[in-house]
């Protein structure tokens, strides 16, 4: 229990649960900002409709206009299978990692295979207080919703080869977080970035009302890295 708990990244869940879900949000931008690829692998356990799943975000961005295209792959759970001790997911052939990612389809819908490897990842710090963003949270078992932080900030090599075009990511820059639990927050924001003037400077926030026992509250969670140097933030607000 504890290795996870100090191991967001990991598969935190099991198979056999009736109503749970996981996913890793991995984001890809390209060195001179003209493409954005998200990724979102993750699995969604529940009495209607378990399924492993790969949503996919495209954003392309010209002088005149940014254009958003977004898409939902279903795949079957026995698709899904994972490494117990280290980041290593698979859905079907697609694979996802710490190290690199790995993801091809074909279809009427979309044609596109990437091969992305990502360096240089930079994980927020831990420590027996803060074992993960959550805090001492991270220690309750009863929580409805989960947050952890791979990656504030890496550079990517590889490229994504988009309905036959090639797009470079040499150079580029990624971001790596997740969330898991039994449902999400019933309200929520959240806001991310790794491009600044200073290329060491990343931020991310999110702030949500969340089920807590009988009660609920506002949490804000904020992580600022400006130099090498991590800013924490958080406060919380009973209803």
């Amino acid at each position: 229990m504890f290795y996870k708990t100090f191991h967001p990244e990991i598969f935190q869940g099991h198979l056999k649960k009736k109503n749970y879900f996981e996913g890793w949000y991995f984001k890809y931008v390209t060195k001179n900002l003209s493409h954005t690829f998200a990724f979102i692998p993750g699995i969604s356990l529940n009495k209607h409709d378990t399924h492993a799943f790969i949503q996919v975000f495209i954003s392309d961005r010209t002088k005149e206009n940014e254009t958003l295209k977004t898409y939902y792959f279903k795949y079957d759970i026995k698709d899904f299978s994972f490494h117990p001790k280290i980041f290593k997911i698979q859905i079907a052939h697609n694979i996802f990692s710490s190290e690199s990612m790995f993801f091809s389809i074909d279809n009427e819908e979309l044609d596109l295979q990437v091969h992305l490897e990502n360096q240089h990842l930079t994980p927020i710090k831990k420590s027996l207080i803060f074992p993960s963003i959550m805090g001492p949270f991270g220690y309750l078992g009863f929580m409805e919703t989960y947050h952890g932080i791979v990656s504030m900030s890496h550079q990517v090599k590889g490229s994504i080869l988009l309905e036959k075009e090639a797009i470079s990511f040499n150079h580029g820059k990624g971001y790596i977080e997740k969330d898991w639990g039994t449902s999400f927050p019933s309200s929520y924001t959240w806001m991310q970035s790794n491009h600044f003037k200073d290329p060491k400077t990343s931020f991310m926030l999110s702030y949500a009302t969340i089920p807590f026992l009988f009660f609920k509250f506002k949490g804000l969670i904020c992580v600022l890295v400006i130099k090498g140097r991590e800013y924490r933030f958080a406060i919380l607000q009973f209803q």
